[in-house]
Order: structure tokens, then C-alpha cells, then sequence
């Protein structure tokens, strides 16, 4: 059994589990208001970044992890299209140019557990950002009752999460975790076991910062931005405290604090 800290596994794997659609015609249309170029942060394995590179958008993916990237670059060669693939970290980069849309899609920004890095984060935004640009990010709204189970797990019994067929062809792989939630951090520790054909194989560990709605509206406010729409779902309903997703499109208020 192989004990691992990444939130991958592998490309692979990734997209096996990562196989959601319903995002990409919301980032599509907000490109077609906003403008081109689009930078993707935390691009991955180029789940979204290649589909909108089909559809005409000027878009570059930026992400940490070179195995992600490499696998993202095969996929785009064998859809067909030229992207600009970049590694870096998304709280410390610099490409010497502006946006007028910076995507950072599904979660990854939660994976910043400290204060300084969201710090760090939107301070690079706000310099890669043109003057009438748009950031826009999701992250899910938080469940108080999951919280609460994972504040009061004291039980070894895993909850299910996915099951998919393995990449490779090798069977069956099943996921399972356990979680705890600190609540003096807002810190979801998250631990993720890989059963492939009922053989435990992998565990992965780590860790999420939770951002209630309030959280979030004042980190942007304070590090420079404006919050202008929050949605409650990709389908553009309004946000509200039954919403099981925070989607965020904020602009430049002024100079970065």
C-alpha cells in the first residue's frame, strides 16, 4: 500500500473521477462577456482548458503539478489545439501580462490553508488582471451537518465517495474517506482510500480550507476586489444558504492591500 500527499494520483486517475460538464458552458459564456485572453489557474489535467480552447477561447492553463501538465498536453494534441500550458504556483507567478478573464475553477482554491497564501493568491490575480477583467472562481458552500460529523467522527468506518473503472484495466477502483474538521482553523483534514478490485492500493491525505459565504466576501474585499455576482449553481440561480455551490465573479475595486 503506497501512503501519498498529493491530491493526485495520477492524470489518469484524475480525470477518471473528474468528469464533470456542467461547468463548461457557464465559463464559456462568461468569457464571451468579459473578453479574451483567459488564464486558467490550476488547470489540471485540462479538463476545462482544453474544451475552451476548442471553442475559440485565447486561453492559458497554469498549474503546479508537471504531471498534470503532461498529461493536459497530450489530450490537447490529440484534440487538436495550441495551448500555452505553464507550471507554476498560482500564489507566485508572474507572465509579464493581463487578462481581462482569470478562471480558477472547481475547489482549488481551497486547497490555500493558510491566510497568507489567499493573501498572496489574489495579489497575484489582482497584477495579472486587466483594469475591466474578471476573476471568477467556485468553491462549494459548506454543509454544516458534514462538518459536524467529521467535527464528531470518532468511528473507523470510511464513507463512500466514487467508484470508477481503473484507467489502466485493472477493475474496479473504489474510493472511500474519512474526514475531521477543525473548526479553530477551518480546516477539513481529509484522508481518501484507493481500493482497486477490493485490495486497499493507496491513501491519499489532505486537507481543505472551509470558506463560509461571509469568509470569502471579505477576504476579496479586502485584498482588492469587488464582489459583483454570486451564484448558487452553474444554471445562475441566485446563491442561498440551501445553495450547494459558491460561484464567484468579482472585479478590481482598486490597488491590492
Amino acid at each position: 500500500m503506497e501512503e501519498i500527499e498529493s491530491p493526485y494520483l495520477d492524470g489518469k486517475h484524475y480525470d477518471a473521477m473528474h468528469q464533470m460538464e456542467e461547468d463548461i458552458e457557464f465559463y464559456q459564456k462568461c468569457i464571451e462577456q468579459y473578453g479574451d485572453p483567459t488564464l486558467e489557474l490550476a488547470c489540471g489535467t485540462g479538463r476545462l482548458t482544453i474544451q475552451l480552447a476548442e471553442e475559440g477561447v485565447d486561453i492559458i492553463g497554469l498549474d503546479l503539478s508537471e504531471s498534470m501538465l503532461k498529461r493536459a498536453r497530450k489530450k490537447a494534441v490529440k484534440k487538436g489545439v495550441d495551448i500555452d500550458l505553464i507550471e507554476g504556483d498560482m500564489r507566485d507567478f508572474s507572465l509579464d501580462r493581463t487578462f481581462n478573464t482569470i478562471l480558477l475553477p472547481f475547489n482549488s482554491i481551497l486547497r490555500l490553508t493558510e491566510l497568507e497564501e489567499y493573501e498572496s493568491l489574489f495579489s497575484n490575480i489582482h497584477k495579472h488582471l486587466s483594469q475591466e477583467g474578471r476573476f471568477i472562481f467556485e468553491i462549494f458552500n459548506p454543509d454544516l451537518e458534514i462538518l459536524i460529523d467529521a467535527l464528531e467522527e470518532t468511528s473507523d468506518e470510511e464513507a463512500e465517495v466514487i467508484e470508477y473503472d481503473d484507467p489502466y484495466g485493472n477493475g474496479k477502483v473504489r474510493v472511500t474517506e474519512k474526514t475531521d474538521y477543525d473548526p479553530t482553523t477551518h480546516i477539513l483534514h481529509m484522508d481518501w482510500y484507493y481500493y482497486i478490485n477490493g485490495e486497499l492500493e493507496v491513501v491519499k491525505n489532505w486537507n481543505l480550507r472551509i470558506l463560509f459565504p461571509k469568509e470569502i466576501d471579505a477576504m476579496l474585499k479586502y485584498n482588492g476586489f469587488e464582489l459583483e455576482k454570486k451564484y448558487g449553481s452553474f444554471d445562475r440561480s441566485e446563491f442561498s444558504k440551501d445553495s450547494d455551490t459558491q460561484i464567484i465573479i468579482c472585479k478590481k475595486k482598486g490597488e491590492c492591500f
